[in-house]
């Protein structure tokens, strides 16, 4: 009964196999240079035509089949075209030379190989700014952001062609370092600020939507979605506080995250190996839900694991298992409360309940004798404490 459940609830979350995607020995540029002299920008498109290695990649990964913004076309793009314009007060280069006649000089693109072998925007408003900053990246508009040492160094593959951008975001010495260097990366605004946050993140896996107001903090979102296999739906007001969503869905797939995973480490690992759905108002501590689903399969997590003295979620132990649903409720009907000595843990109590055709669902209370409580029937709204673990199957 569990298993089937959480497995129909979380088939939207999990990502298709990796496929090979059809790729091109040279690149498919849109002309964005004027001019048919010898100088160094007609040189510089004239370098952009020929094959790279960058033109293509023998296998990707097939991104999530539900992603909404174009994750298979950014991998197919891959950023290889310069701007065809740019907006109002900003600088266009094309793999490092600047467009036409404008130029930074002390309002962009500052310090030791800034913007170096870059392609794209940046607005003159002390963007770029730092050495190495926006060193060989490729991005359609850099606007208020990647202010710092490192900062977007190396940092592809944002959804350029449909002039998406980084905005208010990746201030912070390493900040959006290599970020998306080989994966995907939708619209980042107003996140990503601070020492290494959001470093690595998508370095070869994807997030489907856009990084919204989250991964403040140091080493905030850093190696979320590394590898290939990884996929996150979208990150919303989440992920802020000091290496909170560390290595989230590293190597796993999770749903949007949403409200979620405010605090010292919170989310830190979740889903490393393993699968959760969404996640809403949840998670919102220090160390809140740390290594949840290592290994193993959460259904979806809403408006619970807030705790601070608790630390409700940190009790869970996948075992390589699968969840149903964590949310706040009551059922109606109480089956059964189980003490330690027939229950030790809250892997035993979902067991307990996956073989019971009335159990509906568990409250786990870690710090009683009878720690398991089974229920059947309808749901209601009441919440559970803070101390407790609520899962539906």
């Amino acid at each position: 009964m569990l298993i089937g459940n959480s497995f129909f609830a979380l088939a939207a979350v999990v990502p298709a196999s990796a496929t090979a995607l059809e790729t091109t020995s040279a690149l498919d540029l849109a002309p964005g240079v004027d001019g048919d002299g010898a100088g160094p920008v007609a040189v510089a498109a004239a370098v952009l035509r020929q094959p790279t290695a960058y033109g293509a990649r023998e296998s990707a990964p097939s991104p999530h089949k539900n992603a909404d913004l174009g994750a298979l076309a950014l991998k197919q793009r891959q950023l290889s075209r310069c701007p065809e314009s740019c907006p109002p007060d900003s600088v266009g280069f094309c793999y490092g030379v600047p467009i036409g006649s404008e130029s930074c000089g002390v309002d962009c693109c500052v310090g030791v190989d800034a913007c170096g072998d870059f392609s794209g925007c940046v607005k003159r408003d002390g963007s770029c700014f730092g050495d190495h900053a926006c060193f060989y990246a490729k991005i359609f508009l850099v606007d208020n952001s990647c202010k710092g040492d490192r900062s977007c160094r190396k940092c592809r593959y944002v959804d350029y062609g449909d002039g998406q951008s980084i905005t208010d975001s990746c201030n912070g010495q390493g900040a959006c370092d290599y970020l998306a260097y080989e994966g995907s990366v939708g619209k980042i605004t107003q996140s990503c600020t601070g020492i290494d946050a959001c470093a690595y993140l998508a370095w070869d896996g994807d997030v489907g939507g856009t990084i919204t107001q989250s991964c403040n903090g140091y080493e905030a979102c850093k190696y979320v979605v590394y590898e290939d296999v990884g996929y996150i739906d979208a990150i919303t007001d989440s992920c802020n506080g000091e290496r909170a969503c560390k290595s989230l869905s590293y190597y796993g797939a999770v749903g949007t995250v949403t409200q979620s995973c405010n605090g010292l480490e919170a989310c830190k690992d979740v889903a490393f190996y393993g699968a959760v759905g969404p996640m809403t108002k949840s998670c919102n501590r220090d160390k809140a839900c740390t290594e949840l689903a290592k290994e193993g399969i959460i259904a979806s997590i809403t408006k619970t694991c807030n705790n601070d003295r608790h630390k409700p979620c940190v009790l869970v132990d996948l075992s390589h298992g699968t969840f149903g649903h964590m949310v706040n409720f009551v059922h109606a009907e109480s089956l059964e409360r189980h003490t330690r000595d027939s229950i030790e843990s809250i892997s035993d109590c979902m067991v307990a309940c996956q073989y019971d055709e009335e159990c509906k669902g568990i409250k786990w209370k870690e710090h009683t004798c009878r720690p398991c409580w089974r229920f059947g029937g309808a749901i209601s709204d009441y919440p559970c404490n803070g101390r407790n673990v609520c899962i539906t199957v």
